[in-house]
């Protein structure tokens, strides 16, 4: 179940291209639970903007074991509280 996950701190992006060919994002970011691996399979280019401008950003997804740790498939970025507040 998709649902607010935090507030994020991005510490690197890549594009990346699955073995089907379609475009994904892997996302390292730093969070409520220390530094994890996030992937967005959705609105990539609009995704990749709000990346590429904020350091720190909310994320909507889950989290799903991968091994020892856990992922987030991320559903949707956005500009976190404290950057909208500075804006207006």
């Amino acid at each position: 179940m998709n649902k607010y996950l935090g507030d994020f701190t991005v510490t690197h992006v890549e594009l990346k291209e699955s073995s089907a060919g379609s475009p994904y994002i892997k996302i390292n970011v730093s969070g409520p639970e220390g530094n994890e691996d996030a992937y967005c399979y959705y609105k990539i280019d609009e995704h990749l903007q709000l990346l590429s401008k904020y350091e720190t950003v909310s994320i909507d997804g889950y989290r799903k074991p991968s091994g020892s740790s856990t992922l987030i498939s991320v559903s949707s970025i956005r500009k976190n509280l404290n950057d909208l507040y500075h804006e207006y």
